[in-house]
């Protein structure tokens, strides 16, 4: 998961609020009972689609694997129908007012939307919102949101993957809180399932066959004797080839990538010769 940055809302989405949002409300009123999933209406318009994808470029919000503008769902960060809970046998209400609202959405893959489902898990002692109140309130979530503008949150500083080389096992990456966050920790575990075996399996692969040469070529730069000489040109233009492939907005498991190469090319190997480590994703060109 990375960082991302919200487009301007689309003028289709906010005209599907005006239209639908009064009467939701009416039928929590008439019904005495808050919306289902059969009373949402057009807030996946073909515009929102486009800019949710064009945004994230092509990419999963959550796993950064490829989604496609349609048929891939539309997702609701805070979900619009209840909510089940571990502590009770009870669910807890849905965040139905906000089932329009353009900070509430996100382009899932199929297979990160069906996990998450309708888990929005929050922090101990949490207030969660009350009907038609704006986040973030009083609620402290323990899903981290990709768009969220605090530099703090970046996924990247709170997830990291590592690489583990079972003895006569198969290598695998697989994602960890990075410095032990319980966000993070809810995120990878119990939320998206960050580290179910199928997206280890597309990890393993993009890391072999997508990664793996660019660290061999970058190994044979630094090793080579323009910077024996002082010639630092080769490195960092390899440093730049590396970042457009891997690391720049759009490109698939950036998040994984920045890892991986920093564990096989440390920041060390690149600091004397460039000032400067593995700028971390995504990279604006």
């Amino acid at each position: 998961m990375i960082r991302l940055t919200r487009s301007p809302e689309p003028a289709d989405l906010r005209a599907a609020r005006e239209k639908h949002l009064p009467r939701l409300r009416k039928v929590l009123a008439r019904t005495g009972r808050e919306p289902r999933s059969g009373d949402f209406k057009d807030y996946g318009l073909p515009s929102v689609r486009h800019a949710l994808y064009e945004g994230q470029g092509p990419r999963c919000c959550y796993c950064e694997g490829d989604v496609h503008s349609s048929p891939d769902p539309v997702e609701h960060f805070r979900p619009k129908s209840r909510i089940p809970t571990h502590e009770s046998a009870n669910a807890r209400p849905g965040y139905w007012w906000l089932a329009h609202c353009w900070e509430n959405l996100l382009l899932a893959c199929g297979p990160c939307n069906i996990r998450k489902g309708a888990k929005f898990p929050l922090k101990e002692g949490s207030i969660p919102l009350q009907p038609e109140e704006l986040p973030p309130g009083n609620e402290e979530p323990l899903l981290l949101d990709p768009y969220d503008p605090d530099p703090a949150l970046d996924p990247v500083l709170l997830i990291e993957f590592r690489r583990i080389a079972p003895t006569g096992g198969v290598e695998q990456w697989r994602p960890y809180p990075r410095t032990g966050d319980e966000r993070a920790r809810y995120t990878i575990q119990r939320v998206l399932q960050l580290d179910a075996p199928g997206h280890l399996a597309l990890y393993r692969e993009h890391v072999n066959t997508v990664v793996m040469p660019r660290v061999a070529q970058m190994k044979a730069v630094l090793r080579g004797p323009e910077l024996s000489n002082g010639d630092v040109r080769p490195l960092r233009d390899e440093l730049q080839r590396v970042v457009r492939e891997l690391l720049a907005p759009g490109k698939r498991f950036s998040a994984l990538s920045y890892d991986a190469l920093r564990h096989f090319v440390p920041d060390s190997a690149l600091e004397p010769h460039l000032r400067c480590g593995w700028p971390r994703p995504p990279v604006r060109l």
